[in-house]
């Protein structure tokens, strides 16, 4: 990879970047600081550049850094062994506090505890967790849609019951636990049936929840509510990421499988295959409790998703591109 002079001017830098997979890094002197595989070197770049946070270590890596380069790669598999490899036996120092996965969470999911569906950093407690995911707003958009959809809860304040009962735009589930202690209310809404519909809606892909928005959504393209019609649209494009997500932590701890290249265990890279020169990595077995079973580390996350939409690809689509020659382009601007 060679290298580039960050001094000059952004817009300069940013054009000789090209908008594919590959590697990002950043030089100070010979001492590597930043490394990381993006989609879209050039996007990536240009956004880095464009930080204004004064207090967000990526100006501090800008300015510390005085040389960037990259080297590009046909696919996102092929980025992630570079990457590996590269980073074998060392960990540079701004790779430890821009750590993407940090700022992952986790759907927190417990019928008998307020506020029954949530959000949470961790998995330390004894809730049911599934994640990681990339995006906290993603998440809270997903809790509202099925919210507004199901009528499932969506508890937005610190106490309960709380005007969403008033509105009629919740089922009042909170009322159970305001019972008595050893009480609970007689009539449909009871907490084995908020149980039940959050496992249903939540740990399973759900075709018929998907079908309920397509017919809501033509209902209101039919009345010429076309405003509605594309909310639900967006809605429901939100959903079918949601359950494509829910797949993939179905399948990555026991994802299992060997290429010519490479091979999968754990939803990790165990060894590949570069340039006829084989690289063995590490295989994380964290010790997850049962309510962590759709539950991912958050630094297992990104390589086991590419794994597995590799995986996914292969199976669709019965080929195999080639990904032992490696690299493929690596510039520097003078």
């Amino acid at each position: 990879m060679e290298r580039i002079n960050l001094r000059a001017g952004s817009a300069e830098i940013v054009r000789q970047f090209p908008d594919q997979w590959g590697l990002l890094g950043f030089w100070q002197g010979e001492e590597l600081l930043y490394l990381v595989k993006t989609s879209d070197l050039r996007r990536k770049l240009k956004r880095m550049l464009e930080n204004d946070d004064t207090t967000s270590p990526v100006r501090e890596l800008i300015h510390e850094a005085d040389r960037a380069g990259f080297e590009t790669y046909p696919d996102a598999v092929s980025s992630l062994i570079a990457e590996k490899i590269m980073l074998t036996g060392r960990t540079p120092l701004y790779n430890k506090r821009l750590q993407q996965s940090r700022d992952y969470v986790y759907l927190a999911l417990d019928a008998r505890r307020f506020p029954f569906i949530g959000i949470q950093d961790y998995t330390i407690e004894d809730w049911v967790y599934l994640g990681a995911f990339r995006s906290r707003f993603f998440v809270m958009d997903v809790i509202e849609a099925f919210s507004r959809l199901l009528r499932l809860p969506f508890c937005e304040t610190g106490q309960y019951p709380c005007e969403k009962l008033d509105r009629r735009v919740c089922q009042g589930w909170c009322l159970n636990l305001a019972a008595e202690e050893g009480k609970t209310r007689s009539g449909e809404n009871t907490l084995d049936k908020l149980e039940q519909l959050i496992k249903e809606t939540y740990l399973y892909p759900q075709e018929a929840i998907l079908n309920l928005f397509r017919l809501e959504r033509q209902r209101y393209f039919d009345d010429l509510e076309f405003d509605k019609s594309e909310m639900l649209a967006i809605e429901l494009g939100l959903l079918e990421s949601y359950y494509d997500w829910v797949r993939f932590l179905h399948q990555a701890k026991e994802m299992h499988y060997e290429t010519e290249s490479f091979k999968v265990e754990n939803g990790q890279l165990a060894w590949a295959k570069v340039n006829g020169r084989e690289y063995r990595f590490a295989v994380s077995c964290p010790d997850y409790r049962p309510n962590e079973l759709l539950a991912l580390a958050k630094e297992m996350v990104d390589e086991s998703r590419i794994l597995y939409e590799y995986k996914i690809g292969e199976e669709e689509t019965g080929a195999r591109p080639d990904i032992g020659s490696g690299r493929r382009k690596s510039q520097s601007a003078r």
